[in-house]
């Protein structure tokens, strides 16, 4: 097993010589999603940026997306529409032949994303606000204050299958 990704790597390297290698801003970008700085490398946060000094000044950057503009899309940056997914479901696995670039919506649609579109009876209103423990006065104190009951916004979204901005609406009068 070992011997086979060797070869699997050696092949990767021959196949994206020194010769192909990308730059962007200063850095040496692999096709392995590895970033290079005058021999140092980048190393990714937990959310799956890179932390990148670009004029100056520190940005923190999808590395995937320059990655795949750089090799996939001919150096033309990504629209705001387009999102790039890892082909195995891998995120530690960022080599370019691991990256596609689909839609939101294609994306959307792929993990079912969607808020709940659900209206409350006023039965279920009234039983939210009973639940959150707040009176009409506390209600309006509320909408200008943070006032911390006992359940929270997002376990009565859970409960009633709403968003929790919908919770929170109810709760502070506006529903």
């Amino acid at each position: 097993m070992l011997e086979r990704r060797n070869y699997f790597r050696f092949t990767l390297m021959e196949k994206y010589a020194s010769s192909n290698l990308k730059h962007y801003h200063g850095y040496t970008v692999y096709p392995d999603g590895r970033f290079e700085k005058n021999g140092k490398v980048v190393t990714y946060q937990k959310n799956g940026q890179l932390s990148l000094v670009i004029n100056g000044k520190r940005k923190a950057v999808q590395g995937v997306r320059i990655m795949y503009s750089l090799y996939k899309n001919g150096g033309e940056p990504l629209d705001r529409k387009q999102i790039v997914v890892f082909i195995d479901g891998n995120k530690e696995h960022r080599h370019i032949d691991n990256l596609k670039c689909i839609s939101k919506r294609e994306y959307d649609l792929i993990t079912k994303k969607k808020q709940p579109s659900k209206s409350l009876s006023d039965k279920e209103v009234k039983e939210i606000r009973e639940l959150y423990g707040l009176d009409e006065e506390q209600r309006k104190k509320a909408r200008n204050q943070m006032i911390h009951p006992s359940i929270s916004y997002r376990k009565l979204a859970v409960k009633y299958g709403v968003h929790f901005t919908t919770i929170q609406r109810v709760i502070q009068g506006y529903y």
